[in-house]
């Protein structure tokens, strides 16, 4: 089928959550909790933090400290599949943010940048010849 060899080579990890117990995830959800030392079920799993995430929230950032002790963030977007079964994109962000949450990606430093020359009135200009 299409649609499950699309589930398996999708980069995000997709989660399938029925009566609390995940029902089905994908090799990308797998390979999130996985390489973190940890598993889909079991002591340490990350199904407890997914479930408070409220059905229809986009990109929601989730702190999960894996049973390695690495600190783990996630975007996740939770969506209802009906037969009371909820799906969860997740999405790993671990390099945008520090332990505590902060981001310090680019686009973090980008709008630091941004907004010390507003505050000091000044401004940088790139001048490109071409």
């Amino acid at each position: 089928m299409i649609a499950e060899e699309a589930a398996r080579a999708a980069g995000v990890g997709l989660v399938v959550v029925k009566d609390g117990a995940v029902a089905w995830f994908n090799e990308s959800a797998r390979e999130l909790v996985v390489s973190a030392g940890g598993a889909w079920s079991g002591p340490g799993a990350p199904l407890e933090l997914l479930a408070g995430v409220r059905t229809g929230a986009r990109r929601v950032p989730i702190r999960w400290s894996s049973p390695s002790g690495a600190v783990r963030w996630w975007l996740v977007d939770a969506r209802t599949l009906g037969h009371a079964r909820t799906l969860y994109q997740i999405s790993d962000e671990t390099d945008r943010y520090d332990a505590d949450g902060h981001e310090t990606g680019p686009m973090a430093a980008q709008w630091r940048l941004n907004r010390v020359e507003w505050i000091g009135r000044q401004g940088s200009w790139i001048w490109n010849l071409d």
